[in-house]
């Protein structure tokens, strides 16, 4: 692991259904909102397991090693109950567990779509060095660590239910 990420999001949903009769759309009496802050929680790793001899190349100043793309996932997700606010007038019905769970997908689903892949990359490059360095150093290396990656594309997680 190299990095490790926390995002608030807050989910608010505004129902303004509308009602048809005869033809004619009508807006629904009565408000129905929803507010639901979600903490995502997720992480950046580095697999060294699949690094071999080719993806290592030292020269005189610096020793250059290629690694697989980093992997990102989201390892948790928390719902502050405590801080949910829901407003149902009496006209409309209660928000179901159904309703919630999908609204809560959708926040993560903007947190993972307002990430910057770039970032991550340039954050797992740069801890990957932080972390190699004082070990090359401690075995006898004097040279300069520089760290890419063979594939740069990083995946989108999952999210997994």
């Amino acid at each position: 692991e190299v990095a490790e990420y926390t995002v608030l999001k807050t989910v608010s949903f505004d129902d303004k259904s509308q009602l048809k009769l005869f033809g004619y759309s009508t807006p629904l009496p009565g408000e129905k909102r929803l507010m639901i802050p979600i903490e995502v929680k997720m992480k950046i790793t580095v697999d060294l397991s699949f690094v071999t001899r080719d993806d290592i190349y030292v020269n005189d100043s610096t020793i250059n090693l290629t690694l697989p793309a980093p992997k990102f996932e989201i390892t948790s997700t928390k719902i502050d109950h405590e801080k949910s606010q829901e407003s149902v007038s009496w006209f409309r019905s209660n928000f179901t567990e159904q309703e919630r769970e999908k609204f809560m997908k959708q926040g993560i689903e903007e947190v993972k779509n307002g990430i910057s892949y770039l970032e991550i990359n340039n954050i797992a490059k740069s801890n990957t060095e932080n972390v190699l360095q004082p070990i090359l150093l401690n075995i006898g290396f004097k040279k300069h660590l520089n760290v890419t990656f063979k594939n740069s594309e990083i995946k989108i997680p999952d999210f997994k239910d």
